[in-house]
């Protein structure tokens, strides 16, 4: 994007006007970009019975207008005729009618980023126990025969706050792909940074790019390379037979099969299938033969599609997974709506999901859809950081911190250097006869700040309360949790109502009343004789100190569901950290 339509974009959002911005092969000679403001028409449909109208009213007008917009995945219901649907009065498909377009060229030049924005409360919409039942499921349902592959997805929910603009900018620097669309409606935003072509129809030839086959950049096993061809291969067999429907007989070609496609967090594998559509087919007819794309769905798409709506997705995919685009009199482009957001009232999801095969192994198939998202984690103004003791002219479990601190680097997009880290520290001025704290904290642009803090408590036991007696309660599903970054902003918030009640800490419980651990301490509670500290899954981060008593102690100290009940029949509660080390817990019940 350049400052010309940076600068149209503000004024189009200060001046509240609807718009569609799409980019399309933008990594490619035939590089276009469009704008569309000022429409003169909006054609919106929540009903299932008025999407034939709704589509023949987009042809009408695509004979000489622009119809610019978006169709929902639960649009392919009403297409396939045998699927119920239970939209409610959800948007199904959006358009609108423009009279003409501003076209751009040399739109690559990089717009610095203001960060004008605030992602809070990132959280998946299942936990992976769910995620894994499901698959398992899948699995078991695809040896029975019953289908070959389902494209299984969730979403992931958080709230926006701030800049839309400002936020399109930083995720198009963190995912460049090829088609790319800002969205802007009275009733929805959509950003969607979508590396996949759905179609592309011109002079009655028709371009499909089916993506299929999902790798971490540079990382791809022969077991995931396997995987990802075979994927790919059974998908464009579905691209094939959905374009044979509406095109000319032997006029089907499938060009440069599996071709990779690499982008800053992933690799992805695709195939073009080209064809000559049949004569006098309407865009009915056409979309009716093609939607959605059998990439989002899986194989038989029918078979696959009654499975993801009976038992497996809970909740409406909405423009995640349906089409992006635009119909002109000249051509018509649409990409798949993955890597796709939307947006209202300062609520904002992005779906996530991958194939699932006969030897998908749930855990690998969890990390790709969180792959998928890395360009989003990757966009959050944010800092990761670790804190540890230098003592007696040692860093007290440096590996443990280095390598917690490098997982955090990983999944939120952060560059990381060990080495760097280890020469900081090792040229620091430290009294040997002292104590200190170090926080070791790592900024967006993979600068590494490094804070002293004199150590001098003596503190070795403290009363505590219950965070949900002050009416704080923490979610198992919130990504924030498992990992130390700046992005704690309830546990800062428990924090200081301890202090001003002159509590040592408040223990805090997740949705399902589980115990989860403190503002700054794991928790770990004696009954009959063992230690037991909560699981992770409950939204706990894994503490270094709460780490090294698991591994060396396994027989003393072990993981266990607790809640309150436990905590106060138990033998005693105790609080630890890498920093404080082991703190004795005493409970004091809130007063009033």
């Amino acid at each position: 994007m350049n400052h010309l339509v940076f600068e149209k974009l503000s004024r189009l959002i200060n001046e509240n006007t609807e718009f569609h911005f799409f980019e399309s092969g933008k990594n490619t000679s035939s590089s276009s970009t469009y704008l569309f403001s000022n429409p003169i028409k909006k054609i919106i449909c929540v009903s299932e019975d008025e999407i034939e109208k709704c589509i023949l009213e987009i042809e009408k007008e695509s004979k000489n207008y622009f119809v610019a917009g978006w169709i929902s995945y639960e649009v392919g219901k009403k297409f396939l005729n045998k699927l119920k649907s239970n939209q409610g009065n959800k948007i199904l498909l959006s358009f609108n009618v423009y009279t003409e377009v501003e076209e751009f060229s040399n739109t690559k030049e990089r717009i610095p980023s203001s960060l004008n924005f605030q992602i809070e409360d990132i959280h998946s919409s299942i936990s992976f126990e769910e995620y894994e039942k499901n698959v398992k499921s899948i699995i078991e349902n695809i040896k029975s025969g019953n289908y070959y592959q389902i494209n299984y997805t969730f979403p992931l929910e958080f709230k926006l706050i701030g800049d839309l603009l400002s936020f399109y900018m930083e995720l198009s620097k963190n995912q460049t792909t090829e088609y790319s669309a800002f969205i802007r409606t009275n009733e929805l935003s959509i950003l969607s940074l979508s590396p996949e072509l759905f179609f592309k129809m011109e002079n009655g030839k028709m371009l499909m790019k089916p993506m299929k086959g999902t790798s971490n950049l540079g990382k791809e096993s022969e077991l995931e390379a396997e995987k990802n061809l075979a994927e790919n291969f059974m998908i464009v067999d579905l691209i094939r037979n959905d374009l044979g429907k509406i095109s000319k007989l032997g006029s089907v070609q499938v060009l440069n099969p599996a071709s990779k496609d690499s982008f800053e967090t992933l690799t992805q594998m695709t195939t073009n299938v080209e064809s000559n559509l049949k004569d006098s087919l309407t865009l009915f007819e056409i979309l009716e033969g093609i939607f959605p794309s059998g990439s989002v769905t899986g194989a038989p798409k029918l078979a696959s599609m009654k499975a993801i709506e009976s038992s497996l997705e809970k909740k409406d995919r909405g423009v995640y997974t349906g089409a992006i685009g635009f119909f002109s009199p000249n051509k018509s482009i649409f990409s798949v709506a993955i890597r796709s957001l939307e947006i209202k009232n300062e609520k904002a999801k992005i779906g996530i999901g991958s194939g699932i095969v006969f030897d998908s192994v749930p855990s690998l198939e969890w990390e790709e859809c969180f792959l998928k998202a890395k360009f989003l984690f990757k966009s959050i103004p944010m800092q990761i950081f670790t804190s540890l003791v230098w003592k007696r002219n040692t860093f007290y479990f440096l590996d443990y911190h280095l390598m917690r601190l490098k997982k955090s680097a990983e999944f939120f997009g952060f560059g990381f250097s060990e080495n760097e880290i280890k020469n900081r520290l090792n040229q620091l001025d430290l009294d040997f006869n002292k104590v200190y704290k170090l926080k070791i904290t790592i900024e967006r642009e993979s600068h590494i700040k490094i804070e002293t803090t004199e150590l001098n408590s003596k503190q070795k036991k403290g009363k505590f309360s219950f965070a949900k007696e002050f009416s704080l309660e923490t979610r198992s599903n919130s990504i924030f949790l498992y990992y130390k970054t700046s992005k704690r902003e309830i546990y800062r918030k428990g924090f200081e109502i301890a202090s001003n009640h002159q509590l040592m800490d408040l223990i805090f419980e997740n949705e399902k009343a589980e115990i989860t651990e403190g503002s700054i301490y794991n928790i770990f509670c004696k009954i009959d004789g063992i230690f037991y500290t909560p699981f992770l899954n409950a939204g706990v981060l894994d503490g270094i100190y709460r780490r090294k008593l698991l591994n060396r102690f396994p027989s003393y100290f072990k993981e266990k569901i607790l809640y309150k009940k436990d905590i106060l029949n138990s033998e005693e509660v105790f609080f630890c950290n890498s920093v404080r080390g082991i703190l004795r817990g005493v409970y004091e019940k809130r007063k009033g």
